[in-house]
């Protein structure tokens, strides 16, 4: 039995020598079959030992880059990348690194003619079976025209933006020095969103004749060029039908005749139309689907509501706006808003409301009472924005704001 033994060692050993020769070969087939794998395709790859350093990229990195093997190892390879996005890229992998977790980032790269295209880089962590970090794996993917195409798109919105700017400020004409029987003052504030400063909420105040002025509030749907657009078509053809018309409604029909038949709106628009006589102190109005208007009578803490009466403007053909209208006192204050003032709160559930607006209108100090209506206009819009801004902090997203406030002389 002893002299049997060493033959089995040696058996033993032979087999061993051999298996490792399979293994050996194996992996040496697979890491083949992955090199000619990652040379086929158009991305660059890499790999990376545990602390970062890349020890592998396939060949279009080196037919991108012009650089050698011994240029690209370690950490040579930073030396391609762009100087302006080099210390962000580096930390933000060495980050990634250190935390064992996938990276991702945007930089230039440098091409072998000197071009820098833009990359998105990419990389995960390969660990074994008992959680060990051994590896590195990521790509580089060419994101040069996905990123002219974002140049060119910020390019045309900045445009269209200063072009609605423009457009929105010839429309919000400055208030008349001087109005029959009224004190008039306005607040306008676009929501806070990527096209901040160009909404589709506006106002418009002016004399029909010498005792008769036009009091307006809109808001079209939308935001930017578009929207400014559709509120130049509103506002100058409402113009045009309060003067060519005998009343407000049928001024007010006439308009949404022609949004309708013609399909001159891009949604919809809602509208507060107001003619104030100073001889007679009667206001006529006609409301299209606007928050209510609310009257705050002098010397109370009173306030009426003015519905709405009609719907929605420039959606159908042939709807009938009907034309109310109020007795105003000296001293009475209407409030005439967009949704933008009622719809802020905490929540969607907990809105300031119509409610909440009532009662920062009727919050009237005792000063007030012996001020000038210019001065009590001025109060009045200051503690109604003051009010909407305090229910808007850290609540839901605002719309647009549009205040008018008028006082009866």
């Amino acid at each position: 039995m002893q002299t049997k033994q060493p033959k089995k060692v040696a058996a033993s050993a032979a087999a061993k020598s051999f298996s490792l020769r399979i293994n050996a070969a194996r992996l040496r087939e697979s890491e083949l079959r992955f090199r000619q794998m990652a040379n086929t395709v158009p991305n660059i790859l890499w790999t990376a030992r545990p602390d970062g350093s890349r020890d592998y990229y396939n060949q279009r990195w080196y037919d991108y880059t012009g650089l050698t093997v011994d240029q690209t190892q370690e950490w040579g390879w930073l030396s391609v990348v762009h100087p302006d996005e080099a210390p962000n890229m580096a930390a933000s992998y060495r980050s990634a690194i250190e935390q064992g977790i996938e990276y991702a980032d945007e930089f230039r790269l440098r091409r072998s003619d000197g071009e820098y295209r833009w990359h998105m880089a990419r990389g995960a962590p390969i660990k074994d079976d008992k959680g060990k970090l051994i590896r590195w794996v990521g790509a580089c993917s060419d994101i040069t025209a996905h990123k002219e195409a974002e140049q060119l798109q910020a390019a045309l919105f900045q445009r269209e933006h200063t072009i609605a700017l423009q457009l929105q400020d010839a429309l919000q004409r400055p208030l008349p020095s001087v109005t029959a029987g009224i004190a008039v003052r306005v607040h306008y504030e676009a929501a806070l969103t990527e096209e901040a400063g160009v909404g589709g909420d506006f106002y418009d105040v002016f004399a029909l004749d010498k005792t008769c002025t036009a009091l307006v509030l809109g808001d079209v749907s939308g935001k930017g060029l578009k929207a400014a657009a559709q509120v130049a078509t509103v506002r100058n053809m409402l113009r045009a039908f309060l003067y060519s018309c005998s009343t407000v409604s049928d001024a007010v029909n006439a308009l949404n005749h022609a949004l309708a038949e013609n399909n001159l709106m891009e949604g919809f628009a809602t509208l507060f139309v107001g003619a104030y006589d100073s001889a007679s102190k009667i206001l006529k109005y006609v409301n299209c689907g606007q928050e209510p208007t609310l009257l705050l009578r002098a010397g109370t803490t009173r306030v009426e509501q003015l519905p709405p009466t009609g719907p929605i403007l420039g959606c159908l053909d042939g709807e009938r706006y009907l034309e109310m209208s109020v007795t105003l006192g000296r001293g009475d204050t209407l409030a005439i808003f967009s949704d933008g003032v009622t719809e802020v709160g905490p929540s969607r559930l907990h809105m300031l409301g119509i409610e909440g607006v009532s009662a920062l209108l009727s919050n009237t100090s005792l000063e007030e009472v012996n001020w000038d209506v210019e001065r009590r206009a001025e109060a009045v819009v200051q503690r109604v924005i003051a009010g909407v801004n305090a229910a808007a902090l850290n609540g839901v997203t605002r719309d647009d704001v549009c205040l008018l406030v008028a006082i009866a002389t």
